[in-house]
């Protein structure tokens, strides 16, 4: 009995200690491959918190095909690009912060390349189903692989009980420990940790950046990207080579495909 109260001891200190995990975050955007990049991110977790935030977003060498990629702008929280003098492409500063108490994700999206809405969402969004498979070893971890259909993508995951009870990159949570490793079975995206670190507190690095910022919830991001469109048209509209029409086409290059921006949208 001793032994086993002294193990439960154990896995309760080694669960509520706090961690910083670094990942590899990479992007394959076959349809648009130029668009293709590795960004690296920092997860901050202790039991009630995590902050998963990109640390090197302004870095060139972060694109595939970095040879043709031109800085235009760098501002302290975005900076913008032009790839092979054609496409334009953005990135910024991400940011994702789970309230593990209350059950709340929150994130941030750029709109138009300008304007930032906050999202709020549900921590316990996906529904997974944990496989009866031998354990595959990550980063030195016995973890356990599940999957989950989520938001027009496909995902497979590895998590281990070795670390906590929950979390994991970008908006991945919900199994029974921590995940470690994330991709979609048509290899859009891939997140793996590269480094696992304990430490005795994270409290610093675990206040929430979206305090005092107007939220909006995931269902109404669809609403907010049309209105934005709209705006642009009328802008058009009132040029001096005025538009008659603009057609909008599918959202390439996202990780949650939204079903009302995979279609065709015309303004006129």
């Amino acid at each position: 009995m001793r032994k086993i109260i002294l193990l439960l001891f154990f896995i309760n200190v080694m669960h509520s200690q706090s961690i910083k995990v670094s990942f590899l975050f990479k992007k394959n955007d076959v349809a648009l491959d130029n668009m293709s990049l590795t960004k690296k991110f920092t997860l901050y977790q202790n039991e009630s918190y995590s902050l998963f935030e990109v640390t090197d977003f302004m870095d060139i060498n972060n694109f595939k095909y970095k040879d043709k990629v031109a800085v235009i702008k760098e501002r302290d929280t975005i900076a913008f690009y032009t790839i092979d003098n054609a496409a334009l492409t953005f990135s910024y500063n991400e940011q994702f912060y789970k309230d593990f108490r209350s059950g709340v994700l929150l994130s941030s999206e750029l709109l138009e390349f300008k304007r930032k809405v906050f999202i709020e969402d549900k921590i316990d969004m996906f529904e997974w189903e944990i496989l009866n498979e031998k354990d595959t070893i990550i980063a030195n971890y016995k973890c356990k692989k599940a999957t989950t259909k989520h938001r027009g993508r496909e995902y497979e995951a590895y998590f281990t009980n070795e670390i906590a009870n929950q979390g994991g990159p970008w908006k991945f949570d919900g199994l029974p420990g921590f995940i470690l490793y994330v991709k979609t079975k048509d290899n859009f995206l891939e997140i793996q940790a590269t480094e696992i670190t304990y430490l005795d507190s994270v409290e610093d690095k675990l206040k929430n950046p979206f305090i005092n910022k107007k939220r909006i919830p995931f269902s109404a991001l669809a609403g907010e990207i049309i209105k934005e469109e709209k705006i642009r048209f009328q802008k058009a509209k009132s040029s001096e080579t005025p538009s008659q029409s603009m057609i909008f086409g599918p959202r390439m290059g996202t990780i949650e495909l939204i079903e009302e921006l995979q279609k065709e949208r015309v303004y006129d």
